[in-house]
């Protein structure tokens, strides 16, 4: 399977072929619903979605403070004038 050439060792040490490979893969299984779990399973191991969480939730609040806070800078400014 292609997947299990992605792990060799002229893979690993080409990194435009490994690039490319990673490219190619999710259209050779697209549509096939067998290929396409064999493509998610092998990742699986990988992805971290509770880490993906955390990381978007404290963006949003970090991006929620600052907008909070730019809209308390306009407000002060418009009361000073």
């Amino acid at each position: 399977m292609l997947l299990d050439r992605i792990n060799s060792p002229f893979i690993r040490a080409n990194a435009t072929v490994l690039q490319a490979l990673m490219r190619l893969i999710p259209f050779l299984a697209f549509g096939d619903q067998e290929k396409m779990h064999a493509l998610v399973s092998h990742f699986m191991p990988y992805l971290d979605f509770d880490k993906y969480v955390l990381v978007l939730s404290i963006c949003h609040v970090l991006i929620l403070c600052l907008w909070f806070f730019c809209g308390i800078c306009i407000f002060s400014l418009v009361t000073f004038l």
